[in-house]
């Protein structure tokens, strides 16, 4: 494996002010680039420094990447407090990198809370970039139960759209199901990542800990609901790693998960 390329510090002006990432350059400057998004409150080096380490994985297999704090935490400005707020760092982070390298695809990969974001922003009509350059999404453990992520009181204090009206919605989708339409006050955050991710069409890879139980509220969407596991479910796209906490900080877990993902995003793109 190569280890030697150097990174790069760039700041991007985002929606509630600066984000700050870090590029690690591969030695193929016309691969594809990816985007890659912790989970609150975890940072762009994340736990057990697993960020920095996947981003060697996949500068070897061709794949630059760019890891950013979002708003609020680590180094970039912003108050954190939800979910819309990362969705939209998102979709500036990605503008970034649309602007610097506009021949080249991209790929979102997140964490947590940082991949339901990721799925959210792929579908976000401020998104302007071609669809088709996002060339694939990764999601690990992604969290899909609303109530662990969107508190009572930061709904209530949100001067902008909530995450359960309808200007959210009409803000997020580039074309709305007609479910989403006519009941958008109620939807929760697993119906919103499921519309997301009928939005974005494209393949999707889906990791899950084995030990986790954020991973096991996806399981249980994948094995009850036929909408789901026609979308994350396919054996091909889906790497279950037995015994695996949620932030596989047992070594040979993320190598596992590193080779995977920088084998299988590398063949996409």
């Amino acid at each position: 494996m190569s280890w030697g390329f150097d990174e790069l510090a760039v700041s991007i002006t985002g929606p509630h002010g600066q984000l700050i990432g870090v590029i690690r350059p591969s030695p193929i400057p016309t691969g594809p680039i990816a985007l890659i998004v912790a989970g609150r409150p975890h940072t762009r080096y994340g736990p057990h420094r697993m960020f920095h380490q996947l981003a060697r994985w996949l500068a070897d297999r061709g794949i630059s990447s760019l890891r950013i704090d979002c708003g609020g935490w680590g180094d970039s400005a912003g108050q954190g407090d939800n979910l819309e707020d990362s969705v939209d760092d998102i979709v500036v982070a990605l503008h970034y990198l649309g602007r610097e390298h506009p021949d080249r695809p991209l790929v979102l990969v997140g964490l947590s809370e940082g991949a339901s974001a990721a799925i959210l922003a792929a579908a976000s009509t401020e998104l302007r970039l071609d669809a088709k350059r996002i060339a694939g999404i990764a999601l690990i453990n992604p969290w899909v139960r609303s109530e662990r992520i969107i508190s009572p009181p930061a709904l209530r204090s949100e001067p902008k759209p909530g995450f359960l009206s309808r200007k959210f919605w009409a803000r997020l989708f580039r074309r709305k199901p007609a479910a989403v339409e006519e009941h958008s006050h109620a939807r929760s955050l697993s119906d919103a990542l499921l519309a997301a991710l009928q939005v974005y069409d494209r393949r999707v890879l889906t990791v899950l800990a084995g030990d986790d139980p954020t991973a096991d509220d996806t399981e249980d969407l994948i094995g009850s609901d036929p909408r789901w596991r026609n979308r994350l479910g396919n054996s091909r796209n889906l790497l279950r790693i037995p015994g695996a906490d949620h932030t596989f900080s047992y070594p040979d877990h993320w190598r596992h998960v590193c080779d995977w993902l920088s084998s299988e995003l590398s063949e996409q793109s």
